[in-house]
């Protein structure tokens, strides 16, 4: 199973969860489930490319992958458009990205 076929069989778990008696928390739990599988999802290069900043504003840092490696770095539109690898190089024949996953935030203890 794919992570977009996942996602659709979550997607309607939960539309039936309301006729189910399904908890708010166990909609919740399956929301969570579908962000994650949708921020962990490599985005095909010819599907859409990171979005674009203004000029003098930093690209936003990304993961993308060749056929054989994957680099941290990001994309610019200016210039013909290219990825940059953090080792301040150019990489071609990149065929999917994906965004940084959000910084590390400690759980609550109390919960």
């Amino acid at each position: 199973m794919t992570n977009a076929e996942a996602i659709e069989h979550l997607k309607t778990i939960i539309i039936f969860s309301y006729q189910d008696g399904y908890t708010a928390e166990a909609r919740e739990a399956l929301e969570m489930a579908i962000k994650a599988l949708e921020e962990s999802r490599w985005i095909p290069r010819k599907e859409r490319l990171p979005e674009d900043v203004e000029i003098g504003e930093e690209y936003p840092t990304v993961i993308f992958s060749t056929k054989d490696a994957v680099y941290c770095g990001f994309y610019e539109y200016y210039y013909g458009g290219n990825w940059w690898a953090a080792e301040d190089y150019i990489v071609n024949d990149v065929i999917a990205w994906k965004p940084l996953p959000e910084p590390y935030k400690a759980e609550s203890e109390d919960k």
